[in-house]
């Protein structure tokens, strides 16, 4: 479940204070390629996709990684990401039953991981 709250603010000549909230069932499916470059050095590449449509709302995430991973030893390892996400909604909900939501959401991150990993 991804919890979703939208809230608009303005002031000035209309007023608005409008939010939603609402929790979206987003299951994705993805594929995962590993590569060990050394026996202590490894690739890791993730991509994950959701995709849906439904009466008048559409939405679409997207999540990828790379990875480089450094594994000295048997329980501990770091490594260094580059992480991808991108959540894409649309709706049209005016006349669908309890939501009344319009509009678009684009919400993206894209970042740097630095980490340290222990397994067992």
């Amino acid at each position: 479940l991804m919890p979703i709250d939208i809230g608009v603010n303005s002031t000035g000549f209309i007023r608005v204070n409008e939010s939603e909230k609402f929790d979206a069932p987003l299951p994705t499916i993805g594929l995962r390629a590993d590569f060990a470059i050394t026996p202590k050095w490894f690739l890791r590449t993730s991509l994950e996709l959701f995709y849906l449509e439904i009466d008048q709302f559409k939405g679409s995430i997207i999540e990828s990684t790379v990875a480089l991973e450094y594994l000295p030893w048997k329980h501990l390892g770091c490594g260094l990401a580059f992480d991808t996400f991108n959540l894409h909604i649309e709706a049209d909900g005016e006349d669908y039953p309890g939501i009344d939501f319009q509009g678009e959401l684009n919400f993206n991150i894209t970042g740097l991981l630095l980490y340290v990993k222990m397994f067992f």
